[in-house]
């Protein structure tokens, strides 16, 4: 594998990137949105809301190459002040299981820790073993699941990026019986 480069950009290279989710996220998944269910009417008014809701998100996207190729990358936002959401990320089949995803995530962090973040939180499907085992082990913990009837079973990771965010959570879960100082 030639080096590879993690590179923060205002946006991911196209179709590439569009492609690239397609494939790895959404083709034989039987997934269905459910803007697909409404009728056109309907439709337009929820895309139009969606649109302008989305204006005011702050959009961090990270870009993974190989030499001059594109091989992943991850789109983040801020949701709450000083929190940041790995919305979607993939990585190239051909580029899997060598450490692609795990330097992105990497360099999502320390990116996040510089601009001051005090965690970073996602979303993945339950059976998505490779990204929960890597995101595990570069200490995200998990923090819930639930049941979407788009995406099936969710499991909510975060990573906590201050210590004390750390303790309160340890402490709300009942891991720690004393209130964080």
């Amino acid at each position: 594998m030639q080096s590879l480069r993690i590179e923060r950009c205002a946006a991911l290279p196209e179709p590439h990137w569009s492609q690239l989710v397609e494939q790895s996220l959404l083709s034989g998944t039987g997934y269905r949105s459910s803007l697909d269910l409404l009728p056109a009417s309907r439709r337009a008014r929820v895309e139009a809301r969606r649109a302008s809701a989305r204006e005011g998100r702050v959009h961090h996207c990270f870009a993974a190459w190989e030499g001059s190729s594109f091989v992943g990358g991850s789109v983040t936002w801020e949701n709450r002040p000083a929190h940041l959401y790995m919305q979607m990320s993939a990585v190239l089949p051909s580029h899997r299981r060598r450490g692609v995803y795990s330097t992105l995530v990497q360099d999502v962090v320390a990116w996040a820790r510089e601009q001051g973040f005090v965690e970073i939180s996602s979303l993945h499907v339950a059976t998505n073993n490779p990204v929960l085992i890597a995101k595990l082990s570069l200490g995200f913990q998990l923090t819930g699941m639930r049941l979407d009837p788009e995406f099936g079973t969710l499991v909510s990771l975060a990573l906590p990026l201050d210590p004390s965010r750390d303790a309160l959570r340890r402490f709300r879960s009942g891991e720690r019986r004393e209130p964080p100082q």
